[in-house]
């Protein structure tokens, strides 16, 4: 062998190890950015669930439950969202004295549809953008659906209706991608019909 074909060779040889050394090095710092991005997502996405998501997830659980057990016959369409109001009546037998009704609320009353909203503003750092947009439409909305006896009741009612429905199925399909991205168990088909499976419901109680 020449000493040109030697040197030919040892340039060779020390381009080809540059090469390598550098495609290397780059493939690393991506690698580690992958990794570092990924493990952000997972992070926050598990800060994001147990500050806020898991919560709103139990409160639409408790409004499945509340519709298998009372045997609600209208589709989710019309009544996404059911909730409990408890009263005490106090009735006078002296006309000089008025009735009195007392609003009672605990842990099953206050999982209602306003507190949802107010959770989801109050907790705005874990939301999304989505959400949290629909949330302060529906805290909006809410007391004129509550007070108006007008004819505009029939369009704030529609317009209620609509926000809660969205409402409801964003928690459930972004719970559900938030336990996904947490390698976490998930249900798929939450994800993609926005709808909680009550299975666990009609399969294990029956009323």
């Amino acid at each position: 062998m020449t000493f040109k074909e030697t040197l030919m060779i040892a340039i060779t040889t020390a381009t080809l190890t540059f090469v390598a050394t550098l495609l290397s090095s780059k493939f690393k710092n991506w690698f580690d950015w992958l990794d570092s991005t990924n493990k952000f997502i997972r992070d926050h996405s598990y800060i994001q669930l147990r500050e806020l998501y898991l919560e709103l997830y139990a409160i639409v659980a408790q409004s499945e439950y509340l519709r298998h057990y009372s045997k609600v016959q209208k589709g989710y369409d019309e009544v996404p969202f059911i909730e409990i109001h408890r009263e005490h009546h106090t009735i006078s037998m002296d006309p000089s004295i008025e009735d009195v009704v007392i609003q009672i609320k605990d842990a099953v009353t206050e999982f209602n549809k306003l507190s949802i909203a107010e959770l989801i503003i109050n907790k705005g750092a874990y939301a999304s953008q989505d959400l949290l947009k629909l949330a302060v439409a529906y805290r909006f909305i809410h007391p004129y659906y509550k007070e108006l006896k007008n004819n505009g009741l029939d369009i704030i009612q529609i317009e209620e209706l609509e926000l809660i429905k969205k409402i409801v199925s964003s928690i459930v399909k972004e719970t559900n991608c938030y336990l996904k991205k947490c390698n976490m168990k998930y249900n798929k088909s939450e994800i993609r019909t926005g709808l909680m499976d009550n299975k666990i419901f009609k399969n294990n109680i029956n009323i």
